[in-house]
């Protein structure tokens, strides 16, 4: 077990895939945050939940459908901290090594909403998008500290259930070109985060 102090920031915020701070309120955000960059949440079981619901987005309303297209949008080349490139080799590897079978950047991705596929894909529709999310949290805390963090993939595992399967679950809002604008008046506080 890792000192708190000595953890990675993600996994210090329960945070894994350190999704920066905006205007929506997460669900199982922490009410006091110390933070001021990246969300904080009260268990590591909804930092992964957040985590997944912004795939999903990236998925639906941005028709990111391959592993490369969401890495990119995740971490994109343009913010000069980010190797957008070896982080993408780096969680293919890694989604490979979990999976038994070869993930290139380019490998089309089904939607992780297990409604959104066939009964006989879920389990591995699951399995995927679980590696997904391990592989990039290890890719943003070291994988190091992730394999010293206790119930990590326990956390992965309950953060999707809790993002997919807990409650009828409403698409996310339209796209900005759909009327709802990074402009409007109205708070981003969303029901569906």
């Amino acid at each position: 077990m890792m000192n708190k102090t000595t953890m990675p920031r993600g996994l210090r915020n329960n945070n894994p895939l350190n999704i920066r701070r905006g205007r929506s309120r997460w669900m199982g955000s922490k009410e006091m945050v110390q933070d001021v960059q990246f969300c904080e949440f009260e268990e590591m079981k909804w930092g992964f939940r957040a985590a997944y619901r912004l795939l999903w987005t990236y998925w639906k309303i941005y028709g990111k459908r391959t592993l490369g297209d969401i890495i990119m949008r995740w971490c994109p080349p343009t913010d000069a901290s980010n190797d957008t490139g070896a982080y993408i080799v780096s969680v293919c590897k890694r989604v490979s090594e979990r999976m038994g079978i070869t993930y290139y950047a380019s490998t089309p991705l089904l939607s992780p909403r297990p409604k959104d596929c066939s009964e006989l894909r879920r389990e591995e529709v699951h399995r995927l998008w679980v590696s997904i999310v391990v592989a990039m949290a290890e890719v943003e805390n070291g994988r190091k500290a992730c394999l010293l963090s206790e119930g990590l993939e326990q956390a992965a595992e309950e953060g999707y259930k809790l993002a997919f399967q807990n409650k009828p679950m409403t698409d996310p809002p339209p796209h900005p070109s759909q009327g709802r604008g990074v402009d409007s008046k109205r708070p981003l506080y969303l029901d569906w985060v």
